[in-house]
């Protein structure tokens, strides 16, 4: 079991993806969407949908799991996330890593590029509208209550951490 943490750049990774000659990766969940709490099986759901997806658009992944610290929110205390299946995708660009993340309505996602650290992006759309550019903030309602910007730090703080499988293993 290896860990990533936003901010670090852990050498292990630095070496595996320079064996294989990958640039970027990214880690990626469709569970609780827009960071909010849903059944074990709509999640299970969900993650099939997304293991398809990506085997229709051919890349190859790892089995992963999101762990994030206990977060404050509003009203609520201290809030525990649960870990959250997830899926390391080596060779993903970002632009559509955060397609996807979209695509399954996730705030934000993890990474990184070959021997760089790992960052943690959210989702920020913009939507070309009659010469003018809307652009909307993806809300992080998990970590603070609905303001993205706190939210990011708040997880850079909170050492959010994801977890996948030694990539000994064989990828799907």
């Amino acid at each position: 079991e290896q860990a990533l943490r936003v901010g670090e750049c852990p050498r292990w990774l630095t070496l595996w993806l320079k064996e294989r000659r990958i640039m970027e990766w990214a880690l990626i969940t469709a569970c609780n969407p827009h960071s909010r709490f849903k059944s074990r099986i709509e999640n299970c759901r969900a993650q099939n949908r997304l293991r398809e997806t990506l085997r229709q658009m051919g890349y190859r992944f790892l089995p992963a799991e999101n762990r994030a610290a206990p977060c404050r929110n509003k009203g609520r205390g201290i809030v525990p996330w649960p870990p959250e299946p997830a899926f390391f995708i080596p060779g993903l660009p970002v632009a559509k890593a955060r397609l996807l993340a979209c695509r399954f309505a996730q705030n934000a996602f993890l990474f990184g590029r070959q021997g760089r650290a790992v960052c943690l992006r959210d989702t920020l759309v913009s939507i070309p509208y009659r010469n003018q550019k809307m652009t909307g903030r993806a809300r992080f309602s998990s970590f603070d209550g609905g303001n993205a910007e706190l939210g990011r730090k708040a997880a850079q703080k909170s050492g959010w951490v994801s977890i996948y499988a030694p990539p000994m293993r064989s990828m799907q």
